[in-house]
């Protein structure tokens, strides 16, 4: 995958997915994101919303870390046994989703109503 940028403070982590082979020893890790680190990259990691919008895809290892062990550094042995599979989002902003749907829709040779037909729907909220 092109353009992989990896987000976390847990150098663990970053073992574990080398050793997936997931990423390489030369994918970029930073801890602290900006907004330039991330846009239009595929990001592993952990992101705020507003930034996760920026990025092609994020992709969460979720961790299932016991509460006694939370806020600590985690060993290679434990981020392998609390890992769970990764999960890929692809997040956008409403406004930023709303205008693309409505750039398409006026390009769109049926008008509204064509379509609720064509769909049998009517556009009217039921009781």
């Amino acid at each position: 995958m092109d353009h992989i940028i990896v987000v976390t403070r847990h150098t663990a982590l970053v073992t574990y997915l080398v050793s997936l082979g997931t990423i390489t020893r030369e994918t970029p890790v930073v801890q602290h994101a900006t907004e330039d680190d991330v846009r239009g990259k595929h990001v592993i990691g952990v992101l705020p919303l507003r930034l996760a919008a920026l990025c092609k895809s994020v992709t969460e290892v979720p961790l299932d870390i016991p509460v006694e062990l939370r806020g600590q550094e985690l060993s290679l042995e434990q981020v392998a046994q609390f890992a769970g599979e990764p999960v890929r989002y692809m997040v956008s902003q409403w406004d930023t989703m709303w205008k693309l749907l409505d750039d398409i829709m006026s390009s769109w040779p049926l008008d509204m109503e064509e379509i609720s037909n064509y769909l049998h729907l009517t556009w009217k909220p039921t009781r």
